[in-house]
């Protein structure tokens, strides 16, 4: 029936969304791609590269792709040992990757350790010094207090509190 075959440079083209196809999709076998952002198989078998680019059209899949793929979305990371073998995080230790926001990211993480830890909000006042002495890395515009922190715990408490009930 269809003679398209999936091929792996089509990863490196960018849809009509602007995103690297390799950002959503990878490939399935000889005639399907999987789309990450939604679980869906999209058969290429005799479209080819054209059904990947009409998948990428589709509303829900555009819909998927303002939310997941947005550069601010906070994200965890897995780990990749040597090997190539993914990983997951130490249970005490949590990581998360901002492709635009590494500040946020290193405030929300130190809050999440402080969390984890059961630090007091006040051990978190001028850790952003501390850090910056300690650390080469730190983003210039990191800064770190009881204020911060207790409002990153409450923002945290009021996200997962409600998509626990469905929203």
């Amino acid at each position: 029936m269809g003679k398209c075959r999936f091929k792996d440079d089509w990863l490196l083209s960018k849809d009509g969304n602007g995103h690297f196809i390799k950002d959503w999709a990878t490939k399935n076998n000889e005639k399907h791609a999987f789309c990450k952002l939604y679980l869906r198989l999209v058969n290429i078998s005799s479209c080819g590269f054209q059904g990947l680019m009409q998948h990428a059209r589709s509303e829900s899949h555009v819909k998927h792709s303002e939310i997941k793929l947005n550069p601010n979305q906070m994200k965890f990371k897995t780990v990749s040992d040597n090997t190539g073998n993914i990983t997951l995080p130490a249970s005490n230790t949590v990581r998360l990757y901002s492709a635009r926001n590494k500040t946020t990211a290193a405030e929300l993480l130190w809050t999440l350790t402080c969390c984890v830890s059961d630090y007091p909000a006040a051990s978190c006042d001028g850790t952003d010094e501390i850090f910056r002495a300690m650390f080469d890395d730190v983003p210039a515009n990191f800064s770190q207090g009881r204020t911060k922190f207790t409002y990153f715990v409450t923002w945290c408490s009021a996200v997962f509190s409600r998509s626990s009930q469905g929203h």
